[in-house]
């Protein structure tokens, strides 16, 4: 994954925090409280002026005071679960939880850079920080939590839908979409699938390619540069065992091993089969025995590990 580094990200943050002064500047009248208003959100004291003009100078940039605000810590936060590859609660978590990352982090900001206007009224143009480091940090922070959202429901025998698109495995595999499009089709390396949602009109649906998970999830735990957090030891065991249905308990335990750090190969070769036998597992085409050979291999893998690090 590229991330955006905390020198981007905070001088984006300046900008937007200037741009969101000017709508609120304009909104309570260019005068004492309009004053007092920018220097709420940026820390400056004595902007009479439109904030785009008085903060159009990297020394009075600087003077923002980023330390102080909620969306800062938003910012940071979410910045540091994707560092260090969290699916949990928290940069240090070892547990899963795609709810957390969702509501703590990206609604926030995701609230933060739709409320950005898209009009200049100054003498400079402010209006394209609302797709800088911010917007890239949010748009790969999503793809994480549909990443994670995926491991979550996999590992509790949900297999219904599927949301991981291109442009997610493009964001965490830190390749060029094109790239990844190449590799998507229905008979190709990631097989798609084709969903509608909603209606654009009477007579068109409005679509989108999502990838199917087992091919997702093999393909970037393939990817020397691509890593998922370990999770605590025996987490994955007990979401095994609260499955009943063999097939569905066989198939969590095929995300299971990949979030392990198995690639297909690697859980190919342990199993003594084919690669194509694996994606067989993973579409609910093998063989009960089969299944549960591999859901107790998975199990006894993730209850044997004393740590955090991972024997496959």
């Amino acid at each position: 994954m590229i991330i955006p580094s905390v020198e981007d990200l905070q001088a984006n943050l300046r900008a937007t925090l200037v741009v969101q002064s000017e709508t609120l500047w304009h909104a309570v009248g260019s005068n004492e409280r309009g004053s007092a208003i920018v220097e709420q959100l940026t820390g400056v004291s004595g902007v009479t002026v439109f904030p785009t003009d008085f903060f159009s100078d990297e020394q009075a940039l600087a003077q923002i005071q980023l330390a102080p605000l909620a969306i800062t810590q938003t910012v940071l936060g979410l910045r540091e679960v994707l560092e260090n590859r969290s699916i949990g609660v928290g940069k240090d978590s070892t547990g899963i939880d795609p709810d957390w990352l969702e509501q703590e982090h990206l609604d926030l900001l995701d609230l933060y850079l739709d409320s950005l206007p898209v009009i200049a009224l100054g003498g400079w143009d402010w209006t394209t920080q609302k797709r800088g480091a911010l917007a890239n940090l949010l748009k790969l922070g999503k793809a994480w939590h549909r990443l994670t959202g995926t491991i979550s429901d996999s590992l509790n025998g949900n297999f219904d839908d599927e949301v991981l698109t291109p442009p997610d495995l493009a964001l965490l595999a830190g390749l060029e979409e094109r790239s990844v499009r190449n590799l998507v089709g229905p008979c190709k390396l990631l097989r798609s699938d084709e969903h509608y949602v909603g209606r654009q009109s009477k007579t068109r649906g409005r679509s989108f390619v999502a990838v199917d998970r087992f091919d997702a999830l093999g393909w970037l735990c393939s990817r020397p540069s691509f890593r998922i957090k370990t999770l605590r030891p025996g987490l994955i065991a007990d979401h095994l065992e609260a499955i009943d249905a063999v097939d569905l308990r066989g198939r969590a335990a095929l995300i299971g091993c990949f979030v392990l750090g198995a690639t297909p190969t690697r859980f190919a070769e342990i199993l003594g089969v084919d690669t194509n036998v694996v994606r067989m597992l993973g579409d609910g085409n093998g063989d009960a025995g089969l299944y549960q050979s591999v859901s107790e291999y998975v199990t006894q893998l993730d209850r044997g590990r004393s740590s955090n690090t991972v024997p496959a």
